[in-house]
C-alpha cells in the first residue's frame, strides 16, 4: 500500500502560518500593552510620590508657593493619567481582537489536524488490514502446498 498522503496538507499548511501569523500579531499587541502599563504605572508612582511630598510638606512648616508647585503637579499627573484612558481602551480592544483571531486560527487549524489524524488512523487500519489479508493468504498458501 502507498504511504499515507494528506490531500488537504496545502491547505493545513496554510492555516499553520495562518495561526503563526496570528501568534505574532498578538504577542506584538501583548508588547505594546506591556509598555503601555509601564508609562501608566510611571505616572501612577509620580502621582504618589508628589502625595508623600505634600503630606511631608504639610506636616512640617510650610511654604506656599512649594505647596501651589505640587497643587499644580499633581493636577498635571492627574490629567496625564486621564489622558491615558483613550490609549489603554484602544489597546485592550486591539488586544482582544488578537486574541479572538488568534483563537479562530487555532481552531481552523487544529480542525484540519483532527481530519488528518482521523484520515490517517483509516489509512493505517486499512494498511494493516490488507497486511493481515496477505498474511492469511499466505499462511493458506502454505497450508495447501501441504495437502498436495
Amino acid at each position: 500500500m502507498k504511504p499515507f498522503e494528506f490531500n488537504l496538507q496545502s491547505v493545513r499548511d496554510l492555516r499553520e502560518g495562518e495561526e503563526s501569523r496570528a501568534r505574532e500579531r498578538y504577542a506584538r499587541a501583548m508588547q505594546e500593552m506591556k509598555a503601555f502599563n509601564l508609562r501608566r504605572r510611571k505616572v501612577e508612582q509620580e502621582i504618589e510620590d508628589n502625595l508623600q511630598a505634600t503630606r511631608k510638606e504639610s506636616a512640617g512648616r510650610m511654604e506656599s508657593g512649594r505647596m501651589a508647585t505640587l497643587r499644580a503637579m499633581h493636577k498635571a499627573l492627574k490629567e496625564q493619567l486621564v489622558a491615558l484612558e483613550p490609549e489603554e481602551q484602544r489597546l485592550r480592544r486591539s488586544l482582544d481582537e488578537k486574541s479572538k483571531q488568534l483563537l479562530a486560527a487555532r481552531q481552523k487549524r487544529e480542525a484540519l489536524d483532527k481530519l488528518h489524524d482521523k484520515q490517517k488512523d483509516a489509512h493505517d487500519r486499512e494498511s494493516a488490514r490488507l497486511d493481515q489479508l496477505a498474511l492469511d493468504e499466505m499462511v493458506t498458501m502454505r497450508g495447501t502446498e501441504r495437502v498436495f
